[in-house]
């Protein structure tokens, strides 16, 4: 059967580049509609060009399900079309690329549930249309339980195919496809059944039984790896590039295992493509053996694209990378297509050639031929989560107190039977007659084939005959009728069925597959055992058995069965024993049937052990059944399907499962009464045991009662203990939602703390795009400005040369919307020192100390560009500039005595100044050489020291270029030589390389908090009436806005209350004040003094207005968290307000 393209319609959701629709016209021809949702315009562009008919509908999430369910009811009105739904979700949530993805729960994530929403209300408005089919692809989800949750959305059984089995490129996906595979599929076009494995808990499919040949996938002056060409090495699955200029951070899966020659050439391209992209076999080389990343035609080829399929005006090399990263390989599709399509196009009801008297078996045959029952068990699922997939943490605590335990969990019935019972309950009112008349019918149909039957059943073998008319039953099986009914009905594998009822089931060698048998994931049975081999081992098992005299405890239950049998005309027997077997069968004269002995084959023929099954929890002397030894004879099947059985995975489901329980009976399962628990007592000598979980091997020392006490206090204590919401930008919105800003700031504190820097740019750009509707304010200018320095240091902290100058530029606007900020100020500095501007440093984080005298980095970071000017510089010049290196190093100190960095720029600073010396015998050279070596070697004591020493030591040791640091330099280990060796008649002096100092990185956001907190408990009156006591005012009058008495310095409490307000027409005027006030504190020789005075002065002054203003701020601070229950500043006691709450 072949689908008919004309009566398909096909909805594509993500539509991508066209994959889908274009295999499909490809496969079929054109269809009768294709309506696709896709918001990428250069994707639009090209799958437009491809499959011009296509119909857009935008986004899915603004679409809707009712409009388009009118628009297909107008284009076919006769509902005689099918409806083909592609999907290709978004995957960057679910890919295992990264360490923790969101899942559903992420932005990108949720757009798959979308899909699901949208297609379930289709399905409700188009009830009464045939079954859609689905074909749904996406990454190997990683989060747990997230293909069980999608599979139960789609209705869907999932496999996995990957495009590796054409041999060239690698592409694992998973695919849903509402299909139910059978052991009789074969590849489309061939008569060779399809072959199966296992991977990530679902069946795998192997896709292509040849491969492809990646010579015909090269282009002009490029050649794949030698390992490619020879089949042996597969390329990685293709990914998107990077989608800024700075490149993308490497996953963490890749650390430790990529070459340092890929990570080179990843380095040398900006981390455009993940690192493994980079090896040697992953890449193409020209003539001169330079590497060289996969071309774009190169990929489409390695997809079975069309050449140039990506090709358009408008895109670019990157832009087509980036579509073909995202594309789907058309070979596994045209199979999955062929798979799903050909299979299901629903027969026309076929007549019986011999009509029963009466319609009413002809309809049953008719309704089964449109609508077949799936026969066979519930499809194959992997086992479900304990806790089903949620959103966070306390989503998933809420969830746990409801679970319950797979022991005591319904399951669900088989289709088949859910499929009866549907058509049962839609003809309850007449099913009592139909029956009666099908009934009938059949008693008819029985008559009339008697005759049929009688001469069927005088052919087939005697023991098959026994079996059909045991007991004398009359009238006997009717196999004859059964099976032409089975036909009429195309009942699936009925010729298999029909040998077997004929000549017997077969117990050796090839198997027939009953329908409904589950596909076997496994090779078990595709190499059976030559029958010569069987013979022989079942020979000596036989004998093995018999030899040792063994007799089986439940003998007496198992020999009445078989007399019982035998009785029913079941079994023949007993026979005698072969001349050769070691022992001699008897016969058992206290039965009658069993009390002679029938004629013993002549030699050996094959021979199956019994055995007594029991069931432990019954009575001792209670024997369940019976059954044959499984040994040997299994290895002689050729089965590519596995019968079904109804054993439970891990628990025994017993009759009153749900009264007979205790915690003993399921205690195994019960790891939470012993996760993270140690593996000793507490009062244990042994350490390591004692902190330690043992909870994989389960073997802490918990009691059975201690199990039961757990999960009895546990419910009540998860609700107090996690009882609140996470945070996230939609509740701190509703939270904050009279507080804008402070929502905003809060957000974008949240996607700082996100682990992907992609998650945490998108984070930020989402809340510079909320700042956009804010009215002017402090806050808003606090918010803006945090985003910008936030984002500037994403950008620092990443790789690239140019980081440095991108990371600036935002620094720069944040400077631009509040230029009084000193984290900004000192990042800025930062950004200026590592591109050479030694001078602009100097003056921003002087800056930076003005404004906070606390902060830690401006220190560290002025003496770095003391030390570097001095380098260039000679005499008195570099004296005066190690002298002041000296000098905000030990300031830097005073405050913060931990900071080695201060103690590696003295100590280099006063060998530079010994070396200058032109006496070094004098009291100040001896001076300058004793603090060198004492400062250099606190340097190397402290713990940040060590750490580096050690991190450039391991690097060592696993082959990794890593540059050493200060204060380990060979500069430095010179240094210490000559202010330790004995005094020379004159040092020579030691040239300081350029990149001399230890810097320090540092960001701070506080700052921000409190600014935004100070504008939204609305003290904007307060802190001008206190500016107008307590600023410097810079002017008079502003002529461009007419200002008057307006203090340019605002209060925080960043620098004891006085910070530079926005007016952007007095730049010039507060830019020329502080350069007044620099030249003032940082003239020759009188820095350190200078700020030291300023700050003296300016404690005293706050220390009074402290003193005057505690009463009342107290007061303000009390009403807050009177209104609001609790501290906004607080990220904790806004938890507990919120669990409170």
């Amino acid at each position: 059967m072949t689908c008919d393209a004309a009566h398909v319609i096909i909805l594509s959701f993500f539509d991508g580049i066209g994959s889908g629709p274009f295999v499909f016209k490809e496969l079929f021809g054109r269809p009768k509609a294709v309506f696709s949702w896709e918001i990428d315009q250069l994707c639009m562009n090209v799958s437009s060009y491809h499959v011009p008919e296509t119909q857009r509908r935008g986004d899915v999430a603004a679409d809707s399900p009712a409009a388009l369910a009118a628009e297909i009811l107008a284009l076919d009105p006769d509902k005689t079309a099918r409806i083909l739904i592609l999907g290709g979700p978004p995957c960057p949530d679910f890919s295992s690329i990264k360490a923790q993805p969101a899942g559903r729960a992420g932005p990108e994530g949720m757009k798959f549930d979308q899909m699901c929403d949208f297609c379930d209300r289709l399905e409700q408005l188009l009830n009464d249309w045939p079954p859609f089919w689905f074909l749904v692809e996406n990454v190997v989800l990683k989060a747990k339980g997230e293909i069980q949750h999608f599979s139960a959305r789609l209705k869907c059984q999932p496999i996995l195919a990957d495009a590796a089995d054409f041999g060239v490129v690698s592409r694992p996906r998973l695919w849903w496809m509402r299909r139910r595979w059978s052991t009789q599929d074969v590849y489309p076009g061939t008569t060779s059944p399809l072959r199966w494995t296992k991977s990530a808990g679902v069946p795998r499919l192997q896709t292509s039984m040849k491969t492809d040949d990646p010579s015909y996938m090269q282009v002009a002056g490029l050649a794949f790896h030698k390992d490619v060409l020879a089949g042996s090495v597969s390329l990685p699955c293709l990914t998107t590039p990077a989608p800024w200029p700075s490149g993308r951070s490497a996953p963490r899966s890749s650390k430790g295992r990529t070459s340092p020659q890929a990570h080179s050439r990843w380095l040398g391209d900006s981390r455009r493509f993940a690192p493994w992209h980079y090896e040697s076999a992953a890449m193409m080389t020209d003539a001169a053996g330079r590497y060289h990343v996969l071309p774009p035609l190169v990929k489409e080829r390695l997809h079975h694209y069309p050449d140039d399929y990506t090709a358009h005006p408008h895109a670019d090399v990157n832009d087509r990378h980036r579509m073909l990263g995202n594309s789907w390989h058309l070979g596994v599709v045209r199979l999955l297509l062929l798979l799903l399509l050909a299979s299901q196009v629903q027969p026309h009801a076929a007549q019986l050639t011999r009509s029963p008297t009466r319609s009413a078996l002809q309809r049953m045959i008719e309704w089964s031929l449109v609508n077949p029952a799936p026969l066979g068990p519930t499809p194959d699922s992997a086992e479900p989560p304990l806790v089903p997939p949620c959103a966070g943490m306390r989503e998933h605590w809420a969830l746990a107190q409801r679970l319950i335990h797979p022991s005591l969990r319904t399951q669900p019935p088989e289709p088949a039977l859910v499929r009866v019972t549907e058509r049962l309950l839609q003809n309850l009112a007449t099913i009592r007659q139909l029956r009666r008349a099908v009934l009938d019918e059949l008693a008819e149909l029985v008559q009339e084939w008697a005759e049929i039957t009688e001469d069927w059943l005088a052919q087939v073998a005697p023991h098959i005959r026994d079996v059909y008319t045991q007991g004398g039953r009359e009238p006997p099986a009717q196999i004859p009728l059964l099976c032409f009914l089975l036909r009429r009905m195309q009942y699936p594998g009925v010729e298999e069925l029909s040998a077997d009822l004929h000549h017997g089931f077969v117990l050796l060698g090839q198997m027939h597959a009953g329908s409904g048998w589950k596909r076997r994931l496994d090779t078990k049975y595709r190499d059976p055992m030559p029958y010569e081999q069987f013979f022989e081992d079942n020979k000596r098992h036989v004998f093995e058995k018999l030899r040792n005299h063994k007799v089986d405890p439940h003998w007496k239950i198992m020999l009445d069965e078989l007399a019982d049998e035998h009785a029913k005309g079941r079994v023949d027997g007993p026979y005698g024993s072969p001349s050769c077997w070691p022992v001699q069968c008897v016969s058992v004269p206290q039965y009658k049937q069993l009390s002679t002995l029938l004629q013993a084959p002549e030699h050996h023929c094959p021979t199956a052990v019994c055995f007594s099954v029991e069931q432990p929890d019954k009575a001792p002397d209670f024997c369940n059944g019976w059954g044959f030894v499984a040994r040997i004879e299994n290895q002689t099947f050729y089965a590519m399907g596995e019968v079904p059985q109804h054993v439970v995975a891990a628990f025994g489901h017993r009759k009153g499962a749900s009264e007979t329980l205790t915690p003993e009976d399921i205690e195994v399962d019960w790891l939470g009464g012993y996760w993270k628990l140690p593996s000793a007592d507490m009062n244990s000598n042994l350490v390591r045991e004692r902190i330690i979980s043992q909870a994989k091997t389960g073997t802490a020392p918990v009691k059975p009662y201690i199990l039961t006490e757990i999960y009895a206090a546990l419910s009540a204590a998860l609700q107090q203990l996690f009882g609140a919401a996470e945070f996230t930008s939609a509740r701190l919105a509703e939270q904050y939602r009279s507080q804008p800003e402070l929502a905003a700031y809060l957000t974008a504190r949240c996607a700082m703390s996100m682990r992907e820097p992609e998650q945490r740019l998108q984070g930020l750009r989402d809340v510079e795009r909320s700042t956009m509707r804010f009215t002017s304010s402090p806050a808003k200018s606090c918010v803006q400005s945090f985003v910008h320095r936030a984002h500037g240091v994403l950008i620092a902290r990443g790789p690239g040369a140019d980081r440095w100058k991108l990371a600036q530029e935002h620094f720069d606007k944040a400077i631009e919307v509040y230029p009084t900020n000193s984290n900004a100020l000192s990042l800025l500095g930062i950004c200026a020192l590592e591109l050479g501007q030694l001078q602009r440093a100097l003056i921003l984080m002087n800056k930076s100390l003005l404004l906070d005298s606390d902060f830690r980095a401006p220190y560290v970071n002025l003496g770095v560009a003391y030390l570097r000017l001095a380098v260039s510089e000679e005499g008195e010049k570099a004296q005066d500039l190690f002298f002041r290196a000296i000098e905000i190093s030990e300031a830097c100190l005073i405050r913060h005595p931990a900071s080695p960095q201060c103690n590696y720029h003295i100590g280099v600073a006063c060998a530079q100044l010994f070396f200058l010396e032109r006496d070094p015998l004098t009291p100040a050279a001896a001076e300058f050489r004793r603090r060198s070596r004492q400062e250099l070697l606190e340097a190397r004591q402290s713990a940040e020291a060590r750490r580096r020493l050690s991190d450039w030591q391991e690097a060592q040791a696993r082959g990794t270029a890593r540059k050493q640091q200060a204060p380990w330099l060979s500069v430095d280990d010179k240094t210490l030589q000559a202010v330790e060796a004995p005094m020379p008649p004159a040092p020579k002096p030691i040239k300081l390389p350029e990149y001399v100092g230890w810097r320090l990185f540092f960001w701070r956001a506080a700052s921000c908090a409190l600014q935004v907190g100070a504008e939204l408990r609305g003290k904007r009156h307060a802190l001008r009436a206190s500016l107008q006591l307590q600023g410097t005012k810079l002017h008079d009058v502003c002529a461009p806005c007419g200002d008057a008495g307006l203090n340019t310095l605002q209060e925080t409490s960043e620098y004891c209350d006085e910070l530079y307000s926005q007016c952007s027409c007095c730049i010039e005027k507060v830019q020329a004040k502080y350069d007044e006030i620099c030249s003032n504190f940082m003239g020759y020789g009188g820095c350190v003094n200078g700020i030291k005075a300023a700050m003296e002065q300016k404690e005293k002054e706050c220390e009074q207005k402290k003193k005057l203003e505690e009463y009342q701020r107290e007061k303000e601070k009390q009403d807050i968290e009177d209104a609001s229950g609790m501290d906004i500043f607080d990220m904790h006691a806004a938890k507990v307000a919120d669990h409170r709450s």
